[in-house]
């Protein structure tokens, strides 16, 4: 592994030599919401991407997100799938502002609030997970 950046307002994905999994709880741990993107066009790239298609064997450069999102689509769980999360709970997919999706949870008091296309905004728990609220 190479020596982490000093500046980390514009990371370059060189200094982890795994994957963009491990960039992105870099980040988490750290309570950012970053996104990949290329290096040279800014263009937004999905979680997954592990290099630019137009510009391969550049590294990606991890860019702070504004915090807003939208819901794209989300299901609601009544059964207990995860000891972590007691039900009624749901499981949500939002599109970040700068365009890379996420799937997460969404807090809201009452389930049947939840609707697509509803404006969101990023939280950390205390815990550090990442969730999302009502704009």
């Amino acid at each position: 592994m190479t020596q982490k950046p000093a500046d980390n307002t514009h990371l370059a994905g060189s200094w982890i030599d795994t994957d963009t999994v491990e960039q992105f709880h870099y980040f988490m741990d750290r309570r950012e919401l970053r996104y990949p993107c290329c290096p040279i066009t800014g263009t937004a790239l999905g979680y997954t991407a592990r290099q630019c298609p137009k510009h391969p064997g550049q590294d990606l450069n991890w860019v702070p997100a504004s915090g807003g999102a939208t819901m794209e689509s989300f299901v609601i769980y009544h059964q207990r799938y995860s000891p972590d999360f007691e039900p009624p709970y749901n499981v949500a997919m939002v599109a970040l502002d700068e365009g890379p999706l996420l799937v997460t949870t969404v807090l809201v008091d009452d389930l049947a609030a939840l609707k697509i296309g509803m404006k969101l905004v990023c939280n950390f728990e205390p815990a550090g997970r990442l969730v999302f609220l009502p704009a």
